[in-house]
């Protein structure tokens, strides 16, 4: 692994909760790169996210984020202050905060979970574990279904019946 880069604990903050609302409003950061990037540079928000690069938001790509969402830039910002101790640049793999649709979002961009075929029930099982609840399966069955529709997941049909979901 590279270097670590450090940024501000409100730049981590903000980063964290764009990505939030960009996997629960089932935006790519591909999509979202083309709303805040004027040069046309598709990759902006996956470099933002990146822990590899300093590379974060300004306050005019967060207006533009902003108007897309329909909500304010100050929905970005911490409501308490945060120490300015610049901290290492993290990128959870499903973070805290996410309905069913941000979890399979997340496990989607990640591209480990879904590289096997998984069941609902498995896939169920290991959100709710992940998160200590207790969902039950009804509540991924819509978003999985919807990411078939999307292309994203292709459903495997065993002998048995059963029904499997693997990335594309």
């Amino acid at each position: 692994m590279g270097k670590e880069i450090k940024i501000t604990p409100t730049d981590q903050y903000i980063i964290d909760k764009v990505r939030v609302l960009r996997l629960e409003k089932e935006v790519s950061q591909k999509k979202l790169s083309e709303i805040i990037s004027p040069s046309g540079d598709n990759s902006a928000v996956g470099k933002i996210e990146s822990v590899s690069t300093t590379h974060k938001y300004t306050d005019h790509q967060l207006n533009l984020i902003a108007n897309y969402f329909g909500c304010t830039v100050y929905d970005f910002y911490p409501s308490e202050i945060l120490d300015d101790t610049p901290q290492v640049k993290t990128k959870v793999a499903i973070p805290k905060g996410l309905g069913p649709t941000g979890i399979i979002n997340a496990l989607l961009e990640e591209g480990k979970f879904f590289s096997v075929p998984q069941t609902i029930r498995k896939t169920t099982d290991y959100c709710n574990e992940y998160y200590k609840e207790s969902r039950p399966v009804t509540d991924y069955t819509a978003i999985l279904e919807r990411a078939v529709e999307k292309g994203s997941l292709k459903k495997v049909e065993l002998e048995s019946g059963n029904v499997r979901y693997q990335q594309v």
